[in-house]
């Protein structure tokens, strides 16, 4: 799941792209925001999958979580 996160990311970052060179069309607005609220989506269920490990696990989980919903964070549209 934390690889879906991230190629949904990736897909955020390409869209965005295209609205810096100047294609900042609605159409492109509304594709990034939907495609935000999928990769949200993804990082709240890794937040329940999260909260259901065995506590051994939970190291490693925690800190991928935290820095999937920091990188989240940092995607989210502004405008």
């Amino acid at each position: 799941m934390l690889s879906d996160v991230l190629g949904q990311a990736g897909h955020i970052c390409s869209i965005e792209a295209e609205l810096l060179a100047g294609s900042g069309t609605r159409e492109l607005r509304e594709r990034r925001d939907a495609a935000f609220r999928e990769a949200w989506g993804t990082v709240s269920s890794l937040t329940d999958a999260f909260y259901r490990q065995e506590p051994s696990a939970s190291a490693v989980g925690g800190e991928l979580l935290l820095e999937a919903r920091q990188l989240m964070t940092e995607l989210a549209p502004s405008a």
